[in-house]
C-alpha cells in the first residue's frame, strides 16, 4: 500500500454584510421655548409698567407705553403657542374617541377647545375644566386677534398710571400677561403632577423642564 500525505488548505469565506445607514432622530420640545419665551416677556412687560409708574407724568410717552404692551402681547402670544406645542405632542399619546374624532374631521374645532379636549384625556382635569374653558377662551381669542389683526378705530381707554391710551394697550397689559402666563404654567404644573397612563412617561421625561420654567419665572429676563 502506498501512503500519500495531503495537505488540504480551505479557501476563505467571504461574506458581505451590508449595514444600513444611521439615522440619528431628535425632537425639539418647542412649547419649552415658547414658554420660556413668554415668562420673560411677562417680566420685560411689568418692567416696562413699573419705568412708566416710577417716571413723571411729563415724561411718560409713547415710546415707553410701547414697550410694555410689545412684551405683553409677546407674552400673550408666546403663551398659547406654548399650549399649542403642548397638545401636539400630547396628540401623538392619546386616543381620541371615535366619535370626536369623526366630528373633528368634519369640522374643525377652533383651538382653544382643541388644547381643552386633548388635556381632558391626558391628566386628570377634575376641578379644573370650567376655569380652562374660561381662561383659553380667552387666551386663544386674544391671540386670535393679535395674530389675525384687523385695525379699526376704537374708544381710548384709561390706562392704570393715568393716560388715555388705544384699546389695544389695555388688551396687551402686564396684567394681561401675567393672566396667559398663569393659564400656562398652572396647564404644565397639572401635566406634571396628575398624568393620566398614557402620558406617564411623556409627564416624567418633561418633569425637569417644567419645573426649571416655574422656577424661571420671575427672576427677570
Amino acid at each position: 500500500m502506498t501512503r500519500v500525505d495531503a495537505t488540504v488548505t480551505p479557501q476563505p469565506i467571504r461574506v458581505t454584510v451590508e449595514v444600513p445607514p444611521v439615522r440619528i432622530l431628535m425632537r425639539t420640545h418647542l412649547w419649552i421655548s415658547w414658554a420660556r419665551i413668554a415668562i420673560q416677556h411677562e417680566t420685560m412687560a411689568k418692567e416696562a409698567r413699573q419705568k412708566l409708574e416710577q417716571a413723571a407724568p411729563e415724561n411718560r410717552d409713547g415710546y415707553m407705553l410701547q414697550r410694555e404692551a410689545d412684551a405683553a402681547l409677546v407674552a400673550i402670544c408666546a403663551a398659547a403657542f406654548a399650549l399649542e406645542a403642548v397638545t401636539r405632542e400630547l396628540d401623538d399619546l392619546v386616543t381620541l374617541p371615535p366619535a370626536t374624532l369623526a366630528a373633528w374631521q368634519r369640522n374643525p374645532p377652533p383651538a382653544d377647545r382643541h388644547v381643552l379636549e386633548l388635556l381632558k384625556l391626558s391628566v386628570d382635569p377634575r376641578g379644573l375644566v370650567a376655569m380652562w374653558t374660561r381662561e383659553m377662551a380667552w387666551l386663544f381669542g386674544v391671540r386670535g386677534g393679535a395674530v389675525h389683526y384687523e385695525g379699526m378705530n376704537e374708544p381710548t381707554q384709561p390706562h392704570p398710571v393715568g393716560m388715555n391710551v388705544a384699546a389695544a394697550q389695555i388688551t396687551y397689559s402686564p396684567e394681561n400677561a401675567t393672566r396667559a402666563v398663569d393659564v400656562l404654567l398652572g396647564i404644565l404644573e397639572r401635566c406634571r403632577d396628575r398624568p393620566k397612563p398614557p402620558v406617564r412617561g411623556w409627564s416624567n421625561g418633561t418633569r425637569h423642564a417644567v419645573d426649571e420654567l416655574i422656577g424661571r419665572r420671575g427672576h427677570g429676563v
